[in-house]
């Protein structure tokens, strides 16, 4: 990447000029995005659309937040290593991110169904790719 040379104000413009073309697309997960009371997730559950693959199933609901939000429940019985558990969650996450800017204005909550077992990682990442998609087309 080519920082342009004729920075004024030296390496402080050039913090700046970085971080404005880092920031041309919104890729964060902030704190705000996320569900984490029970009360939010009992919300999705009782009236929620769903959408499924065979290893998550994708419930949403609409909210007044004016943004997409995101829940996560990957149980013990099905990934039962803390380190599985959290390569799934983090492959959510990620997935989220990516696709987040043409998501409905909904509550997501993803749930894994199956235990991950020797699934391969490509194929979970696809799945949810898929999901998401299905979202975006409905």
């Amino acid at each position: 990447m080519v920082v342009p040379s004729s920075t004024p104000g030296g390496p402080r413009d050039a913090r700046a000029w970085l971080r404005s073309f880092l920031s041309v697309g919104n890729f964060s997960f902030t704190y705000r995005e996320r569900l984490h009371q029970a009360r939010q997730f009992k919300r999705v559950f009782d009236r929620a659309r769903r959408s499924s693959s065979t290893m998550f199933t994708l419930l949403r609901r609409e909210n007044s937040m004016g943004y997409p939000r995101l829940g996560m429940v990957v149980a013990k019985r099905n990934a039962r290593r803390a380190v599985d558990r959290n390569t799934v969650k983090r492959m959510i996450r990620e997935s989220f991110r990516a696709c987040k800017a043409g998501l409905e204005v909904c509550d997501y909550v993803v749930i894994l169904k199956r235990p991950i077992g020797t699934v391969p990682r490509d194929s979970l990442r696809q799945q949810l790719t898929g999901l998401w998609k299905e979202c975006t087309e409905k």
